[in-house]
């Protein structure tokens, strides 16, 4: 009679071989997940710098040219329906958005509630009669926690040509501006 040999595995070395497995990927799905949560975060920094920088960039774009700005307090900000026309707001309002205010309408530049950010600051100060610089900063709360700030510094060039200054307070948090000469 003819023996066949035993070609399976026993019991124990089926269970030390799916141990063995289990702890290569447990540390496999480890390093996965370290890895997707540190693109998540950095995608989530990128995004708030481009909405900042963007943000930025329109304040730059939209400042530049008027031909009448006063730095005020937030407090000062009128309602939508109050606002005279070719008057237009920028300021960070109560639930933490940076805002362009004009009559009958209002437009969201950058929600910081968006992007896990606890407080954020706007702040306008007169550098010169014709030069204004502005602060934009925030304080995120979610990771990668930290604080950024972006500071400013513009050449109101339609204030140069006329021989008009800035107005308002010295330092404030928001500007009160005009692209053409009230009446």
């Amino acid at each position: 009679m003819r023996r066949y040999g035993n070609f399976g595995l026993s019991l124990i070395e089926l269970l030390v071989t799916l141990s063995l497995l289990s702890v290569v990927l447990a540390s496999g799905y480890g390093f996965y997940a370290f890895v997707a949560n540190t693109f998540a975060r950095g995608e989530q920094q990128t995004n708030l710098q481009q909405a900042v920088g963007a943000a930025v960039d329109y304040i730059n774009d939209e400042l530049r040219n008027v031909t009448q700005i006063e730095i005020i307090s937030v407090g000062s900000v009128l309602a939508t329906n109050q606002i005279p026309v070719d008057m237009y707001f920028i300021f960070l309002n109560a639930d933490n958005a940076l805002e362009l205010r004009r009559r009958g309408a209002s437009s969201i530049l950058v929600n910081f509630a968006d992007y896990e950010v606890s407080r954020a600051t706007l702040s306008f100060r007169r550098v010169s009669a014709t030069s204004l610089a502005f602060t934009l900063s925030a304080d995120r709360i979610a990771a990668p926690s930290g604080s950024f700030a972006v500071t400013t510094e513009i050449l109101l060039d339609n204030l140069l040509l006329s021989s008009t200054e800035i107005l308002g307070i010295a330092a404030g948090e928001a500007v009160r501006f005009a692209k053409k000469p009230l009446p």
